[in-house]
């Protein structure tokens, strides 16, 4: 097998972290021969007098075998298996990268980000390189809020692979996170070059420009993402948001409206948004319904839309019902619909 065919392997296996081909082999017994392997693996000469070296072949077999019984492991949601193995496989072999990205990912399923992001780290310094592991170790050190190492890694990832959009959209999230509007601006016309119809960066583009209330080119962005994914909800309330910042309401409303009753009710966001347009068009009282009707068919009871209700409701000089909700919103734990009932009815009657 060729260092590229193994770079394209090892690229595959880092695309969706956990998502493993399943070995069919008994897992406790793959295990117990990897351990058992690596622990009776020939030492070199140099550590034993007189003992002979262990083949290429011996030493490929017994990489391979704790390389196959982690991944088991790890397909049966078993880390903590797979890092002992591991351990013992790294301490025989500790210039093999594959390991060390496979701890990667036991220590991710347990929750231990830092150690997970080290063992990456370690694997790339090994070599040899490739973009997709620099961007497993990027979105790893995103996620733990290491930007710089993120924005190091990314761009390496860039540089390796200058052809794949992917690489500069995350760029410009962790550098638009760090402060850097500018760049992340620039990453993102960059990856949009490269993929014309990625609507992800179109929608970031039409993010920025809605916070730098430049609401024409936000308009622009946000109507290439749609054309790209017409039924992506996120891109139409991000459209509905920038219309009723232009001072067309109405239009957003609209916009809203053509969703079906169901997917309102289901997405908050969304709600509100059409709340903020029924405010502008002196509606309050269809803002309130729109909210009642989400309360009806809110099996999780989410306390946040019967005190939205109660508000809107208020606003339409409908006291009577503002309590009810009010109060269904206090008896499900919003603190603010204590205040707003004590407000609303401070006889308690």
């Amino acid at each position: 097998m060729t260092n590229s065919d193994k770079n394209s392997q090892g690229a595959a296996r880092l695309i969706a972290i956990g998502a493993l081909a399943v070995v069919a082999i008994g897992v406790v017994g793959i295990g117990v021969f990897a351990i058992s392997s690596i622990a009776r693996a020939p030492a070199p000469v140099d550590q034993v007098a007189g003992t002979p070296a262990p083949t290429a072949a011996q030493e490929y077999e017994t990489v391979r075998a704790a390389i196959e019984a982690s991944r088991v492991y790890l397909d049966q949601e078993k880390p903590g298996s797979a890092e002992t193995v591991l351990k013992a496989a790294i301490a025989r072999f500790p210039r093999e990268q594959e390991l060390y990205f496979l701890m990667g990912e036991a220590l991710l399923q347990q929750d231990r980000g830092e150690e997970a992001y080290n063992a990456y780290d370690q694997g790339i310094l090994i070599g040899p390189d490739h973009a997709e592991y620099r961007h497993v170790a990027g979105t790893i050190a995103a996620q733990l809020g290491l930007l710089d190492d993120a924005e190091l890694h990314y761009r390496q990832a860039q540089q390796l692979a200058p052809s794949n959009p992917k690489y500069p959209l995350y760029l410009a999230q962790v550098v638009r996170k760090a402060g850097d509007t500018d760049e992340a601006k620039k990453q993102l016309m960059i990856a949009t070059r490269i993929a014309p119809d990625l609507a992800q960066a179109w929608g970031s583009l039409a993010a920025i420009a809605l916070e730098e209330n430049k609401l024409s080119i936000a308009l622009t962005h946000i109507a290439r993402a749609r054309e790209i994914e017409p039924d992506n909800l996120a891109w139409r309330v991000m459209e509905a948001q920038a219309l009723r910042r232009n001072n067309q309401p109405r239009e957003a409303a609209a916009l809203l409206t053509a969703i079906s009753e169901e997917e309102r009710r289901e997405n908050p966001g969304l709600l509100q948004e059409l709340a903020a347009c029924y405010g502008l068009l002196g509606r309050p009282a269809d803002a309130a319904e729109a909210y009642i009707a989400a309360v009806g068919a809110d099996d999780s009871q989410n306390p946040e839309l019967a005190y939205q209700a109660a508000v809107w409701l208020e606003r339409a000089d409908d006291s009577e019902r503002a309590v009810l909700f009010a109060r269904l919103a206090a008896q499900q734990g919003h603190e603010g619909a204590i205040a707003l009932v004590e407000q609303l009815d401070p006889a308690g009657g």
